[in-house]
């Protein structure tokens, strides 16, 4: 089996992105994360085709789901402190 390296950029990719998208690599394939100071060097055990596809769909997903919770955050917040003070003023 042979392994496929992929660099990617620190400056397009979070940690939080890479390694929640590695997780759900876990039952596919094994994998290796390495850094330096500027790329992140994900290993991936398998180079099949499929599983580089993949890993580029996760990493799609993830990178979306960080910019929805980063617009949407306050607006969550703010829904959460108002349900919060109206359990606390109904005690």
């Amino acid at each position: 089996m042979t392994a496929h390296k992929i660099p990617l950029s620190k400056d397009t990719y979070t940690e939080n992105v890479i390694r929640k998208s590695l997780y759900w690599m876990s039952g596919t394939t094994d994998w290796t994360l390495d850094e330096n100071e500027n790329t992140w060097y994900v290993e991936l055990e398998s180079d099949k085709e499929d599983n580089i596809k993949k890993f580029n769909r996760l990493l799609n997903d993830q990178v979306l789901r960080e910019k929805i919770d980063s617009e949407t955050g306050m607006i969550r917040r703010s829904i959460i402190r108002k349900v919060l003070k109206s359990l606390d003023s109904s005690l």
